[in-house]
């Protein structure tokens, strides 16, 4: 997360006028998110996982990233650090989107 976190706000800063979402989850302690995040100066949308959230969410690595549609379907999963804000990626996911996957 510390070496991805870099890539995935500059991916949501490049998206803001689009129709995509980047949200960062975590099994850690509240606790332990707020003080990461006022540590590095993040943006608040972390989500923290919960015992209702059951296997939906229990990736087999970290990090594990989502790609999902707007139903809420997994529609793309990656497993290891990305370069998310990549010209490639930021078009994939834009195209995407404008299509209403």
């Amino acid at each position: 997360c510390v070496a991805e976190m870099p890539n995935l706000v500059s991916l949501r800063e490049k998206t803001q006028e689009q129709p995509i979402e980047v949200l960062c989850v975590s099994d850690e302690t509240s606790r332990e998110v707020e003080a990461f995040v006022e540590k590095e100066g993040y943006p608040r949308e972390m989500f923290l996982l919960s015992p209702s959230d059951g296997d939906r969410w229990t990736p087999d690595g970290i990090p594990r990233t989502y790609i999902l549609d707007r139903e809420g379907k997994i529609r793309g999963t990656h497993l290891g650090a990305a370069a998310w804000d990549d010209e490639k990626v930021v078009n994939l996911l834009s195209n995407l989107a404008q299509s209403g996957v």
